[in-house]
């Protein structure tokens, strides 16, 4: 069991539930245990998920057309990464939805640690014997941008730029070992960094509150100084009118 991953998993579950209820609208929350697994069921009254697109749910980079519409910023890989983390601790999860009417997310777990053999688990007494063992948190909030791995000269450099936490977090994961990594979740802080960091790429979110990647493209793009760094932009609209303006 591992409780960051599990905060990772009812964040983004609530937070979608919260994001696409209008107002006036309601979210409820359920928890329960039955024999050998427990449960935690999440009800809202939102926009819901068109019929036609519930099986997508899970594939990179979906959004419902209606979430689109609404012009809702939102990366499209947060129910995959739920997905995923909900699997790595043998869970299930079950999407019951009617577009217009709301939606029903239930996640369910086995009890115990059994299910997990392969994994290496740390009790919190281990944790009270060995604080070192921890890895304090550091608040960055008011840092212009978040410095994710050491600085190793011989590594080439990538700036991530993402608003959701949870994905920027797992890009960061999923590239630190290799390279030199940054990350800050919209645009303009991005344009500070390019300036100090030099990246070799730029990987992007798309639909980002204060500047979006498009915008973000256009200006490196446009500048001299900058207009080298290779810029990938990841995004729920695939279609080709979405991709020529990406281009």
């Amino acid at each position: 069991f591992d409780s960051d991953k599990m905060g990772s998993i009812l964040k983004n579950i609530l937070s979608n539930a919260l994001k696409y209820t209008p107002e006036g609208g309601s979210v409820h929350i359920y928890a329960c245990e039955e024999g050998n697994s427990w449960s935690i069921e999440v009800r809202d009254t939102g926009i819901g998920i068109p019929s036609c697109e519930q099986k997508k749910l899970f594939k990179n980079y979906f959004r419902g057309s209606n979430v689109i519409n609404l012009k809702v910023t939102g990366s499209g890989i947060g129910l995959m990464l739920v997905y995923k983390l909900i699997k790595l601790h043998k869970g299930r999860i079950q999407i019951q939805s009617t577009e217009h009417q709301g939606t029903c997310v239930q996640i369910t777990f086995p009890k115990g640690n059994s299910h997990l053999h392969k994994a290496k688990f740390i009790s919190p007494k281990t944790l009270d014997e060995h604080p070192e063992t921890i890895i304090p948190s550091k608040d960055t909030s008011e840092a212009p941008f978040m410095e994710i791995s050491q600085e190793n000269s011989s590594l080439q450099r990538i700036l991530i730029v993402e608003d959701n936490d949870d994905l920027r977090n797992y890009l960061v994961d999923m590239f630190k070992a290799g390279y030199n990594i940054q990350s800050c979740p919209n645009g303009k802080e991005a344009l500070i960094i390019i300036r100090e960091f030099n990246p070799d790429l730029v990987i992007s979110d798309i639909m980002m509150p204060e500047m979006t990647g498009d915008e973000l493209c256009s200006i490196i793009k446009g500048n001299l100084e900058m207009s080298h760094i290779p810029v990938l932009l990841l995004t729920a609209l695939g279609d080709e009118k979405n991709m020529l303006e990406g281009l």
